[in-house]
C-alpha cells in the first residue's frame, strides 16, 4: 500500500516535472532569437524602416524645405511640421547620444551624420526660414543650395560598415551555444 502510494507520487512529480519542462521548452522557443515572436518583432520592424524615413536622416525635412522654396505661402503649415521633425531629430539624437550603441558607430554617427544634419538644422533655422518670413526668396535660394549639408548628411549612413557586419555573427553564434549550454544544464539537472 505504502510502496503503490510512493510509486504513484513519485510518477506524478515525475510527469509534472516533464510536462513543466515540455512547457518551458516551448515557451522559450516562442521567444528564443529567430523565434516565431523575434521573427515577427523583426518582420514588424523591417516594414517600418521601410515606409518611414527615420528621424536621423534629414530626407523628410528637407522635403519640407523644398515645398516651403517651392510654395512660401505654405510657410506657415509646414513650419509646424519642420518644428516637430525637428524636435524628434534632437529626441533621437540625445537618445543615441546617452546609448551603449559599439563605439565606432556611436563615433560615425555623432562625428559624421549627426554634424551635417545639425548644419543642415542650423540652416534652416537661423537663414532660409527667415528668408522666406521677409519674402526674400532669392536669399532662400541661395540657402536651399546651401543643402550640401544635407546631400553630405544622406551619404554617410548609406556607406557601410564592414567590421560591423562581420563581427555579429560570431556573437551570434556564441550567444546560442551558451542557451544551449544553459538548456542542457537544466535539463541535467532534472531528476
Amino acid at each position: 500500500m505504502i510502496r503503490q502510494t510512493v510509486r504513484r507520487g513519485g510518477t506524478f512529480v515525475i510527469c509534472a516535472l516533464l510536462a513543466l519542462s515540455a512547457f518551458a521548452a516551448f515557451g522559450m522557443s516562442q521567444i528564443r532569437l529567430g523565434g516565431p515572436l523575434h521573427e515577427r518583432q523583426k518582420l514588424t520592424g523591417e516594414y517600418l524602416a521601410d515606409i518611414l524615413p527615420p528621424p536621423q536622416y534629414v530626407i523628410e525635412p528637407m522635403l519640407e524645405v523644398t515645398r516651403i522654396v517651392q510654395d512660401p505661402a505654405s510657410l506657415d503649415l509646414r513650419r509646424h511640421r519642420l518644428a516637430e521633425l525637428e524636435r524628434v531629430y534632437h529626441d533621437r539624437s540625445r537618445y543615441w547620444a546617452a546609448s551603449e550603441l559599439d563605439g565606432d558607430l556611436k563615433q560615425r554617427h555623432e562625428k559624421d551624420a549627426m554634424m551635417q544634419a545639425d548644419r543642415f538644422w542650423q540652416l534652416v533655422d537661423t537663414e532660409l526660414l527667415p528668408a522666406v518670413e521677409r519674402g526674400d526668396m532669392e536669399a532662400a535660394a541661395r540657402v536651399y543650395r546651401k543643402a550640401d549639408a544635407f546631400l553630405m548628411h544622406i551619404a554617410l549612413p548609406s556607406r557601410p560598415c564592414p567590421r560591423k557586419a562581420s563581427a555579429a555573427t560570431p556573437l551570434l553564434k556564441r550567444k546560442h551555444w551558451e542557451r544551449c549550454r544553459l538548456s542542457l544544464a537544466c535539463l541535467a539537472w532534472l531528476p
